[in-house]
């Protein structure tokens, strides 16, 4: 009888000591929370995407060297260009999209953008149906875009698509062809 006693007071010992740390990990879960509460993020994610819709050019090719959006009551803001340029031939971005400069800004509210497009026949130039190529500048080298007011959100990623309307690029006559492309701006929020 004795062996089967000391079965029963180790079981209950057990027991007991099972209660005690589901009791602990319960009082830890409840209790941290409110003594250390989660941070809540300080800025939020803006990340801008271009695209284009088809034209009568077999290539466009542009590089964009600074990206700036002013927030509404305040001033310019530059957004990040990872390797300090983004080259591409907007034609290939027919139904697609490239991001092209992202940065973390302060929540608010913002309402225009502006990008510098780098001059120069090697980094703007567009490509002829006859297989021509030709230089092409942009009038100030920098194309500004009225947009919706749009928002920045702590915590939150806002994506700001560009979609520039190659279909209606009006290209000057020699000796300088200005690329005045006609531009829509898309603005869509996600949470991430």
């Amino acid at each position: 009888m004795g062996g089967l006693a000391y079965d029963v007071r180790r079981i209950v010992a057990s027991g007991a000591a099972g209660v005690l740390l589901a009791a602990l990990i319960i009082a830890a879960a409840t209790i941290l929370p409110a003594l250390f509460p989660a941070q809540q993020p300080e800025s939020g994610i803006l990340l801008i995407k271009i695209t284009d819709a088809p034209s009568d050019l077999k290539h466009l090719n542009i590089t964009i060297d600074s990206f700036e959006v002013k927030e509404v009551g305040g001033g310019w803001v530059e957004v990040w260009i990872p390797g300090g340029r983004v080259s591409f031939d907007l034609l290939w971005l027919s139904n697609s999209s490239i991001d092209a400069a992202f940065e973390e800004l302060k929540p608010g509210r913002y309402q225009m953008v502006r990008m510098h497009i780098v001059g120069g026949s090697a980094y703007t130039n567009a490509t002829l149906k006859d297989g021509r190529v030709i230089g092409v500048s942009v009038p100030s080298e920098k194309l500004m875009f009225i947009t919706p007011v749009f928002e920045v959100r702590a915590g939150k990623k806002t994506i700001l698509l560009l979609d520039l309307q190659v279909n209606t690029v009006h290209l000057a006559s020699n000796p300088r062809h200005a690329l005045k492309p006609a531009l829509r701006v898309d603005v869509a929020v996600i949470y991430v």
